[in-house]
């Protein structure tokens, strides 16, 4: 009940306002970072100062969040489920490379699997986070409009691979990914209208379908290129990380015999690793 001498203007107290205030749901907004906590504490390779560095791009993406919304004036209403997809990326991004020393020496359609499976459950406890237990129209919106987004991110580093395959240097690679991500994205737009049009049974006009959507899909290419940039300069820089991501990538080119003194691949065929 609120309370304010306002006069003559109206009266002192206002009705009283009933809220459910639900354990649940107050503590869901911590899930997502809980499970980054734990791929920290969980395994033993992450225990370190070096581990840690993947908190760098994690903090400058989310800066820069930050300050596209403030920029745009985006009302906190409608920024709600971009920070969903946002942080769901974001954080579920950081964990499979705190992970990828358990994909590493795997076949790479595996680790392919497996990554898309970890960023999957970071933007389920996202979700979670969100909406609670109750799963909306709205988060079906969500979720089809980020899975072909995050498919669209990690096939960019598939095909980078794929073109970097008879020769390996951090800058191929890195100019590769950047046409990758909005030319895929571009495709990940269009399944998202897809989507959206057998789920809603709407149709979408031309201009919109062939202008527009397009349009969107290479912005979202551009963005999702600058979000992967931060990561990949650490990755590339960082002795821990550069040796995760030989061993999963496992191009020519690559110092695979530098990344054996640190991981385990005493299970994996020697011809795996070439």
């Amino acid at each position: 009940m609120a309370s304010s001498d306002l006069g003559d203007l109206g009266s002192k107290e206002s009705e009283p306002v009933t809220y459910a205030w639900s354990f649940i749901d107050n503590i869901t907004g911590l899930v997502v970072w809980v499970a980054l906590v734990g791929a920290f504490v969980l395994f033993k390779a992450n225990r370190s100062g070096k581990a840690l560095l993947i908190l760098i791009p994690l903090l400058v993406v989310n800066i820069l969040w930050i300050g596209i919304k403030k920029v745009t004036g985006m009302p906190s209403s409608a920024a709600g489920p971009f920070d969903v997809m946002f942080n769901a990326f974001t954080i579920g991004l950081a964990i499979a490379w705190l992970l990828s020393h358990r994909f590493a020496g795997l076949n790479r359609f595996v680790v392919f699997l497996l990554t898309l499976l970890t960023m999957s459950l970071a933007f389920a406890l996202s979700i979670l986070s969100y909406s609670g237990l109750e799963f909306t129209e709205e988060t079906m919106m969500l979720t089809a409009l980020f899975f072909p987004v995050m498919v669209a991110a990690i096939l960019a580093f598939a095909l980078t691979g794929w073109c970097c395959r008879k020769n390996y240097s951090a800058l191929r690679f890195m100019l590769w990914l950047a046409p990758w991500c909005p030319v895929l994205c571009l495709i990940a737009m269009f399944a998202y209208v897809l989507i959206v049009i057998m789920a809603m049974n709407e149709s979408i006009p031309i201009g919109t379908l062939f202008i527009q959507i397009p349009l969107v899909g290479l912005l979202v290419g551009g963005i999702l290129y600058l979000l992967l940039l931060p990561y990949m300069i650490l990755v590339l820089n960082s002795d821990l990380f550069r040796q995760r991501f030989y061993g999963c990538f496992r191009l020519k080119g690559m110092l695979t015999p530098a990344v054996a003194e640190i991981e385990d691949f005493s299970d994996v065929g020697a011809t795996d690793l070439i």
